[in-house]
């Protein structure tokens, strides 16, 4: 069993204005990325926003499989 954990902190200047659309960009990126790569590369993956901050991440949590 697996959980896909997303991290975005909304407290940066690339958020202020429309954080709405500026999370989407970002889960548009995410998701675009996915599509070409697969699960492929780093995980965490690291999120940024338009200005190139790091805002947050996106990961896999794995668990233990049970008996």
């Amino acid at each position: 069993m697996s959980e896909f954990i997303l991290r975005i902190r909304t407290s940066g200047p690339a958020l202020q204005n429309c954080p709405t659309a500026e999370i989407g960009r970002i889960l548009r990126r995410l998701a675009d990325d996915l599509d070409q790569h697969r699960f492929a590369g780093a995980w965490p993956r690291p999120l940024h926003d338009s200005d190139g901050t790091r805002v947050g991440q996106a990961e896999f949590v794995f668990s233990p499989s049970e008996a």
